[in-house]
């Protein structure tokens, strides 16, 4: 069956190691920090029996070599956790990621390594000056309006 579950915020319903298979579907990438994309493969390792999959779809509309260092990244991030990448595509707007749990155990040093370990799961978002100012947003309705003093009809 398929269930919905929030990774950042697991139920104690889920027991550990009851999913076969786990899909981030456009969902790592949309999460603000690398901090929550850590804890929600940590949890989806929790949940995966041995041997399960972790299928990851990924937005990127760039060619395939641009994300290489990112996804390589990502990879290093995930074998630590006990994952190995079994397959990976790129599709025109998509990198398709698959990843089997190996180990039964996370590893002892979690602890002493989570901030290092996280920051590998980076998007390019995060290296964004917070600083800048917010672009204003200018509604479809003054678009419109805009776009239709521009016509050669108008009068004066």
């Amino acid at each position: 069956s398929v269930q919905h579950i929030d990774f950042l915020n697991i139920d104690s319903y889920y027991g550990a190691h009851t999913f076969d298979v786990i899909i981030f579907c456009l969902y790592l990438d949309y999460l603000p920090s690398c901090r929550q994309r850590f804890q929600s493969c940590i949890n989806a390792f929790n949940l995966l029996t041995c041997y399960g999959l972790l299928l990851i779809v990924e937005p990127d509309s760039n060619h395939q070599g641009k994300s290489h260092e990112r996804l390589q990244a990502w990879k290093q991030c995930l074998e630590y956790l006990g994952f190995i990448r079994m397959k990976y595509e790129k599709l025109d707007h998509l990198h398709l990621m698959a990843f089997r749990k190996i180990h039964l155990h996370l590893p002892l040093d979690l602890d002493e390594k989570f901030e290092q370990m996280s920051q590998l799961l980076y998007i390019p978002q995060d290296f964004q000056n917070k600083r800048e100012k917010p672009t204003p947003v200018v509604t479809e309705r003054e678009n419109i309006t805009e776009s239709f003093q521009e016509l050669p009809f108008q009068s004066d």
